[in-house]
């Protein structure tokens, strides 16, 4: 029985004397009944009072007892029947609707309890013993409401509990968790500052303030909420976790990582700080930090194969695939049955482009797990990459026996028998692999490749544009998903950046290039309007599409209709700010217009979102130097560069300003 229902039950049972009229003297038929009961027989009691109610069913007292003998047997189930039928007989007995309300209210019935209990104190609204049981009920009502997320109806019921008994430390804090989760920050803060005066050591109270102050934005004084839960719990992880976050909103990065070293050596154990820890420098790319980290987890952990795995792709970012390897090595000496360390260290050396060695350590994979799907895929793309085409096709056959409700071998199938000529062959693997994932782009955009070599112009158009149409669909799919993990992700998004991360999905999900490939095709052999009309029809559907908003773009500069484009590139950088090709495209447009200070203003603002675009630079070198301002160009770029004393393309140009500028000294300074 949880804590709830047992806190309950003593309410219960403690009320009964307040309800319940003493004993008296009854009809004799009855009495043998009351004295079994006193005499401690309860059974007795019980059957005999269920026997006498056969003949007089119009007894009150008689279902006094017999509730009462059930309840002392702890049956509250024929304790609840037994009160139900005595309001059957005497449906205005408030005592019975006491009573019961009490024994639905123990057997966790709370809505019957309510419904009862009310009742009840309409008539006796000064018992405090139903009172206080009424607030219980409330209480656990409202509890079962938050815990189905419905907010309102949660804070309704401890709003009522609290009217009933302000006292009650759960009702207070309870209503101040579910208004926090409901957002409603300002009545969340003045209960929890209220409910804190009354319980100011409750912690669970402390946290959901400190939360609440969060949301409000004043984190200076959540901060200081922070930090005195921390002195009253100072193994509270949860506390701890959350005063580091907010450390690294209020830009204090010192303390927050100090706290997350304390975090891990007070609590060896959670990975929580670890994960925490790792978080934020994988927010800055420090991938040597992250596996710092990832190794202090492993001590605590040594069996724990995916730590290594983590460990050894932190070396992959940064492209030191020896060291990959070995981490990877390691992982095979564990478990030397698993094939996926195996098919890591493959990798590693197709990152040092060596196929023969990946190969080989592939080889030895087969031994263990000869259908391996992914193995099976890096050693056909081997073979094809080689140009050991015929190999490759009997590989991906075999893997097309093993597997073949997987589309993968049969894409692979087309594409090797297309570039041997097999071009009947080909079309029929490629429309396997696309019954089997009609959602794939590529089988279509292959055959439409097919078609086209051929002669079949008219074909390979209608195909292309169902590849477009598909690749648009899973772009839109990706970018859609993405926005569904950070809504679900724990460190919440801003909106802004949510819509500025889901976008840039959309370019680098992997679809771009043959986003790019179908939609070549279609303009090099569609009339320019009808391509425009085609663009048109995508944007209906997908009107936010920062890729057919470029498309359109383009187009509009094609036809040198510059101020619609400008047009086109503005709604761009409405939809994502973050968007370098429509920056660069206005910059052009601008300076193509003679409008030189907005060219010059979109050209910082390209340099800023991409510190490696040269096109952003050349573009300031070359309108700065007209406007004969370079030596403004010159101490700008010297200020940059002392912060980014490592950017090879910023030293470049700023030697090129400095010589062009006749300050030659400066920049022989920079040369050596």
């Amino acid at each position: 029985m949880s804590a709830r229902s047992c806190l309950l039950k003593t309410i219960v049972l403690a009320g009964l004397s307040a309800i319940l009229p003493a004993a008296a003297p009854g009809q004799t038929n009855r009495q043998t009944s009351i004295n079994a009961y006193y005499a401690g027989d309860f059974s007795r009691a019980a059957i005999d009072l269920e026997n006498y109610l056969r003949t007089r069913p119009d007894d009150r007292l008689a279902y006094d007892y017999l509730a009462k003998a059930y309840i002392k047997l702890g049956d509250n189930t024929r304790a609840i029947d037994a009160l139900e039928r005595a309001l059957k007989v005497f449906p205005s007995e408030v005592a019975f609707r006491g009573l019961l309300g009490q024994l639905y209210a123990a057997v966790e019935r709370y809505d019957d309890a309510e419904r009862q209990l009310v009742a009840y104190r309409r008539v006796h609204p000064a018992d405090t013993a139903i009172t206080r049981t009424l607030a219980a009920v409330l209480l656990a009502r409202g509890i079962n409401a938050a815990q189905a997320a419905r907010w309102s109806e949660a804070a309704a019921y401890f709003d009522r509990s609290l009217g009933l008994d302000s006292t009650v430390e759960a009702a207070n804090v309870n209503l101040a968790i579910v208004l926090t989760n409901a957002n409603e920050f300002k009545r969340a803060r003045a209960i929890e500052e209220k409910a804190l005066r009354l319980f100011p050591r409750n912690l669970t109270l402390r946290k959901a303030y400190a939360a609440t102050l969060i949301g409000l934005a004043d984190h200076a004084k959540a901060r200081e909420v922070l930090e005195e839960y921390r002195r009253l719990d100072p193994n509270n992880i949860e506390a701890g976790l959350q005063l580091a976050a907010l450390y690294r909103n209020l830009h204090a990065a010192d303390k927050a990582l100090a706290l997350y070293d304390e975090l891990i050596v007070r609590h060896p154990g959670d990975r929580r700080a670890y994960e925490a820890l790792i978080q934020y420098w994988s927010n800055f790319f420090r991938y040597d930090k992250m596996r710092e980290t990832y190794e202090r987890l492993a001590r605590e952990y040594p069996s724990d194969m995916k730590l290594l795995k983590s460990i050894a792709e932190t070396y992959e970012k940064v492209k030191k695939w020896g060291d990959a390897r070995n981490a990877y090595r390691r992982w095979t000496e564990q478990d030397s049955l698993d094939p996926e360390p195996r098919l890591a260290v493959a990798s590693t050396f197709r990152g040092d482009s060596n196929d023969a060695a990946a190969a080989s350590e592939l080889e030895e994979l087969f031994k263990i797990a000869p259908r391996h799907e992914a193995a099976l895929t890096m050693m056909g793309d081997i073979l094809e990459r080689q140009g050991r085409l015929d190999s490759a096709h009997v590989l991906y056959a075999r893997f097309a026996q093993w597997h073949p409700n997987n589309p993968r071998p049969h894409f692979r199938i087309g594409v090797v028998c297309h570039r041997l000529g097999l071009n009947d062959s080909a079309r029929a693997a490629l429309e396997r692999a696309y019954t089997l994932d009609p959602a794939d782009p590529y089988p279509i955009a292959e055959l439409a490749a097919i078609e086209s070599s051929t002669g079949g112009s008219t074909s390979a158009l209608k195909l292309y544009r169902r590849a477009l149409a598909t690749t648009l669909r899973s772009m839109q799919r990706q970018q859609q998903q993405l926005v569904t993990q950070m809504q679900a992700a724990e460190d919440r998004v801003r909106l802004d950046d949510l819509q500025r991360l889901s976008v840039a999905g959309e370019g680098v999900s992997g679809l771009r290039d043959l986003y790019d490939l179908c939609l070549d095709a279609l303009r090099r052999g569609m009339t320019a309007q009808s391509y425009k009309v085609m663009l048109d029809d995508y944007l209906r559907e997908y009107p936010t599409s920062i890729v057919l908003l470029l498309a359109e773009g383009e187009w509009y500069e094609r036809e040198a209709a510059s101020e619609r484009a400008l047009g086109i590139y503005t709604r761009i950088l409405n939809i994502n700010p973050a968007v370098a090709q429509a920056v660069a495209a206005m910059a052009r447009l601008h300076e193509q217009k003679g409008d030189v200070e907005s060219a010059i203003l979109d050209y910082r603002r390209l340099q800023s979102m991409d510190a490696a675009n040269t096109v952003a630079y050349d573009g300031l070198l070359r309108l700065l130097d007209r406007l004969g301002r370079l030596d403004e160009l010159c101490d700008e770029w010297k200020r940059l560069y002392a912060v980014r004393s490592q950017d090879k393309i910023l030293r470049e140009r700023l030697i090129e300003a400095l010589h062009k500028a006749n300050r030659r000294e400066e920049a022989r300074n920079l040369m050596h």
